[in-house]
Order: structure tokens, then sequence, then C-alpha cells
């Protein structure tokens, strides 16, 4: 049984390192003003954004305010 715990968790380790959106959908949370503590769900173009930022070493972003795309810059440096 511990067996089968320390594989899924290995599993999942290596999943994340490899997929940086897979760990920000399913392991980081954000803070809502009615739902408190919520999965951090991205959008389209969130997700758009950040294979971006994986697929070139420098990015410039030009953005309006509430995209969330400091939340996503941090928790890409998770």
């Amino acid at each position: 049984m511990e067996e089968t715990y320390k594989k899924i968790i290995s599993e999942q380790y290596i999943k994340c390192l490899k997929d940086p959106i897979h760990f920000i959908k399913n392991y980081c949370y954000v803070q809502h003003p009615v739902k408190g503590k919520i999965l951090f769900d991205l959008y389209d173009f969130q997700e758009k954004t950040l294979k971006d930022i994986m697929e070139n070493k420098d990015n410039i972003i030009l953005k309006a305010r509430q995209l969330g795309i400091s939340t996503l810059s941090a928790a890409y440096s998770l």
C-alpha cells in the first residue's frame, strides 16, 4: 500500500516538473473574495501566455490590469 502511494506521488512529481500547466491547475490555489481559497483554473489566454513564457527565453508582456498574469508568473516560479 505504501509503495503504491510513493509511486503515485513520484509520478505526479515528474508530471508537474514536465508540465507546469498541470501543476498550476492541480496544486496551486488563489484567494477569491467570495469563495475563499480555490484552485487556480487557468483561462485559455493564461495557458497560451504560459506556453509562450516556457518556449521563449526573453518575454515582454504588455497587459491590462486584472488578467492574473502576475499570479500566473508567481505560480510558474514555484
